[in-house]
C-alpha cells in the first residue's frame, strides 16, 4: 500500500460469537454469513460499519421487492 496508488482491502469484524472457537479464519470467512465490516475498492471507501457508502440501499430494496412481486403477478 502506498500514497497514491490504487488498492482493494476487505475487513471484517471477528470478535462476535459466530467466530468463537474457530481456528480456521479463512473458513468462517468462506463459509460463515460474516458481512464485510469495511470495504475499500481502488482507494474509495464503499462500506462504513457494515454500511454501504455509495448506495441508497432502502431504494433499491423497495425497487428489487416492486420488481419480484410484479414477477410473481
Amino acid at each position: 500500500i502506498a500514497v497514491g496508488k490504487r488498492a482493494d482491502i476487505a475487513i471484517w469484524d471477528m470478535t462476535g460469537i459466530e467466530a468463537a472457537g474457530s481456528w480456521d479464519q479463512a473458513a468462517i470467512l468462506l463459509a460463515g454469513p460474516r458481512k464485510v465490516r469495511d470495504l475499500f475498492v481502488e482507494g474509495r471507501q464503499i462500506v462504513r460499519d457494515f454500511h454501504l457508502t455509495s448506495l441508497d440501499l432502502p431504494r433499491i430494496i423497495e425497487t428489487q421487492n416492486r420488481l419480484a412481486q410484479a414477477l410473481n403477478g
